[in-house]
């Protein structure tokens, strides 16, 4: 049984939409700044900034940020 753990920095532009897909990884992502409007299994809602959301394995997930970043 092998366990692999993967860090990713994403910074997701203005008025990107980051498209629905699924994988077999399951997924934690903390947002630092901004209000994305996130979907996962069809649940819409908004991050806020110190959040964690998580997508279990096979979720399908997405993510859409409409304010300008500062970074």
């Amino acid at each position: 049984l092998f366990t692999y753990i993967f860090f990713n920095f994403k910074i997701l532009k203005f008025q990107i939409n980051y498209p629905a897909h699924a994988h077999d990884a399951e997924e934690w992502y903390f947002v630092l700044s901004g209000n994305p409007q996130w979907f996962v299994d069809g649940e819409k809602f908004t991050a806020k900034p110190g959040d964690f959301i998580h997508h279990p394995p096979r979720a399908t997930h997405s993510m859409v940020n409409f304010q300008k970043l500062f970074i």
